[in-house]
């Protein structure tokens, strides 16, 4: 029988009972409908998980003990980042699901200058939160136990400087009109790529990946959905790096 995943991202080495947070403990008590004394694995976004019981749940809160051994997992030394846009909400966590389970190190989502007209109006850091959830949500039903670093900027310019931050490799950007293919990209041990929205890029975004030196490649023939062409790009550079 497969065991319920839960994030606990207090996990440590040297406690042995945890309070599970709100949201964890209402989703194992009244969707998952977990009991005492059944067993859950936990892990911590960040390398960490262990097999731990449940020995009390009250009305927001589980309480359980570790059971078994923390497994430390080493992070993969091939990083891949994403910088994609901000799209159409449902499209939009689809495509961070996704991204997660094919296990990137680091998502910064940038508002486009062609942003979703459904989109104006809304208010993102209620999607800046829910997205969040979604990549715990993927966590636990991919059995992966890196979260990726997530973050929201207001245009690409600003998803470039932060990621140039802490990432110094080859950075690039995939447009219907690249001259380039996909197939022509030498990747080291490391990749970071850039997607457009529903639109494309608009005229100052493809400038200024020029001004960046961030070269475009074409992913093939068909035109893919802001939403699907990430998800590609990831498969593709994943398989190269021999990670699925």
């Amino acid at each position: 029988m497969k065991i319920h995943r839960i994030y606990c991202k207090d996990l440590s080495t040297d406690v042995n009972n945890y309070f599970l947070d709100q949201s964890q403990s209402l989703h194992a008590s009244k969707v998952l409908r977990l009991k005492v004394g059944d067993n859950i694995e936990v892990f911590n976004g960040l390398g960490r998980s262990a097999i731990s019981q449940i020995i009390s749940i009250s009305k927001n809160k589980i309480e359980i003990k570790i059971d078994s051994q923390i497994k430390e997992e080493k992070k993969n030394k091939n990083v891949l980042c994403a910088i994609v846009p901000l799209i159409k909400k449902e499209n939009f966590y689809f495509m961070l699901q996704k991204l997660t389970e094919l296990g990137l190190d680091k998502i910064l989502i940038y508002k486009p200058h062609h942003l979703d007209q459904s989109l104006i109006r809304k208010n993102h850091e209620k999607i800046f939160i829910k997205s969040k959830e979604v990549l715990i949500s993927a966590c636990k039903q991919s059995g992966i136990n890196f979260l990726p670093d997530l973050s929201f900027n207001k245009n690409l310019e600003d998803s470039i400087q932060e990621l140039k931050k802490t990432y110094d490799g080859l950075i690039y950007a995939f447009d219907l009109d690249a001259g380039q293919s996909f197939s022509q990209i030498d990747f080291t041990e490391s990749a970071c790529f850039v997607t457009g929205p529903e639109s494309g890029f608009s005229q100052n975004e493809l400038g200024l990946l020029k001004n960046q030196n961030i070269e475009t490649r074409l992913i093939g023939s068909t035109i893919l959905r802001a939403e699907t062409a990430p998800i590609v790009i990831s498969s593709l550079i994943q398989n190269h790096f021999g990670r699925i």
